[in-house]
């Protein structure tokens, strides 16, 4: 004789049926079943999505129209509105249309990762910052979701692909550091490293389980520009057969997304033996990728550069194979390339000639998109901890130097934050007018050896807002950058 599980709350209890529990689905029930899990007194009810719930009591419904009915059922009869487009989604929070007197939050993804950013949309709007410490406790927390005023709202990104770019070792726990970028709705990682780490394997898992994309850098000459020449045709060949053997012996295996170099170009020389630094880069390039995708077909490749060696010869990389994609960087001083995200770095950095110039670069190559590594943020201290390295772990510190390590760097994040309220809809102005030429952007900013996994900082929770959407008000974008939940629930 079957017994009934025993009750000890009882009245109107939360419910959370999914879709699909595998992959990023899998990672979004679990992260909206944290936040549900927060307010409710008894252990949450999952189950998997079926027919329409017939029992007293308030559900969540978290997946999307192909993986979970409920959620085909209310877009089709018109109960939601629909998710908008390519890692949006559709979150509500209504009067249940099937039982009187209950909730239904609703978290629709377009896709996957859609599911994955509406549930980090849905935490944003139900965690109002009230914890035990402010007394918040007992039948006042009971009650929160069931009090909440009701939203709907449903949003796409505007900037395709938005992440960050670092060194390797200074990540100190990979799953931490891949958490926050999930929060943030981030969806691409660029790591740069002398060698790949040992575990390598296990952080391309945990990123592609939080809807992550992971580009592996490593150099194509770029740190020997003492005893390596662009110019040189022997240099070249050298260069593209050690590119060839590190990628045969350390990537190729790899479940990576695609790969990062930089060559021979972080240098202010304009020409070389006659041609432009721009045309010595591309004959290089084009020659080593084309070896490459012999070998992988499929592989995407991005190519680091600093417009400090290109300038206004930039035209000459129109020669570049247009699989190539250009990610660039030191486009003039000013936001977004600069180090210090000022409104002045130097007289010669004006943000309307960086603005003038980097509308240039996204668009004379039609049909490419436009990627660049935006700055302003704590980044390698060359003087102290730089060196390059053999085989290690990546990002397996404990807590006591991932606390530590912070605390040393959170003066230079103060810094860094007062300038971002300053000067954030700059930014949000770079990118609208990008957008104007461009539509395809990938932007990773460089956060390194800064604590990130620890902390969200405003600065960067700023920065992925822009990159969300930069069409948002001045106040919208620092009001949602600010939200409680990215800086009061750990990950």
């Amino acid at each position: 004789m079957e017994s009934e599980f025993r009750r000890i709350f009882e009245g109107l209890r939360w419910r959370l049926l999914y879709g699909a529990f595998q992959g990023v689905e899998r990672t979004a029930v679990v992260e909206l079943q944290k936040i549900l899990q927060y307010y409710v007194p008894y252990p949450l009810v999952v189950e998997a999505a079926g027919v329409p719930p017939c029992d007293d009591g308030h559900v969540a419904i978290v997946g999307t129209a192909k993986s979970n009915p409920l959620i085909a059922d209310l877009l089709a009869s018109g109960k939601i509105p629909p998710p908008p487009g390519w890692e949006g989604y559709s979150v509500v929070l209504t009067d249940s249309p099937w039982q009187p007197g209950t909730r239904l939050l609703v978290v629709a993804g377009f896709d996957e990762k859609g599911a994955l950013n509406g549930v980090q949309e849905a935490a944003g709007r139900l965690f109002s910052g009230g914890s035990l410490m402010d007394g918040f406790a007992g039948p006042e927390r009971r009650k929160h979701l069931e009090i909440l005023p009701p939203f709907s709202i449903q949003e796409a990104p505007a900037v395709r692909n938005r992440g960050l770019w670092t060194w390797g070792y200074p990540i100190l726990c990979h799953r931490r550091f891949l958490d926050n970028m999930m929060r943030l709705k981030m969806n691409c990682l660029t790591i740069w490293n002398d060698k790949v780490p040992l575990n390598i394997g296990e952080v391309l898992d945990a990123a592609h389980a939080r809807g992550i994309r992971v580009t592996l850098g490593f150099h194509w000459g770029w740190g020997h520009k003492g005893s390596l020449d662009l110019a040189n045709s022997e240099d070249r060949r050298r260069i593209r057969e050690r590119v060839l053997e590190t990628y045969r012996s350390q990537y190729a295996g790899l479940d990576h997304d695609g790969i990062y170099f930089q060559t021979l170009t972080e240098h202010k020389e304009l020409e070389r033996a006659g041609r432009s630094t721009a045309a010595w880069a591309t004959a290089l390039v084009n020659d080593t990728a084309r070896a490459l995708w012999e070998e992988s077909p499929d592989l995407a490749i991005q190519f680091g550069l600093h417009a400090t060696s290109v300038g206004e010869n930039y035209r000459d990389l129109a020669a570049l194979d247009p699989r190539m994609t250009i990610v660039w960087e030191d486009c003039f001083g000013q936001i977004p390339y600069s180090y210090y995200p000022a409104q002045e770095i130097a007289p010669s950095a004006d943000f309307e000639t960086t603005l003038d110039y980097s509308r240039r670069l996204a668009t004379f190559r039609p049909g490419s998109e436009f990627a660049l590594v935006p700055k302003g943020w704590p980044c390698i201290r060359w003087h102290a901890d730089f060196e390059n390295h053999s085989g290690f772990i990546l990002g397996e510190q404990n807590a006591l130097r991932r606390q530590e390590r912070l605390a040393l760097r959170q003066n230079e994040w103060d810094r860094v934050n007062i300038h971002w309220f300053e000067n954030y809809p700059l930014a949000a102005r770079f990118y609208r007018e990008m957008l104007a030429v461009n539509p395809v952007i990938t932007a990773n900013g460089l956060v390194e050896d800064a604590g990130f996994e620890e902390a969200i900082q405003p600065s960067v929770a700023l920065f992925a807002e822009t990159l969300w959407n930069p069409h948002h008000s001045d106040a919208q974008l620092l009001c949602r950058a600010m939200r409680p939940a990215h800086f009061r629930i750990p990950a």
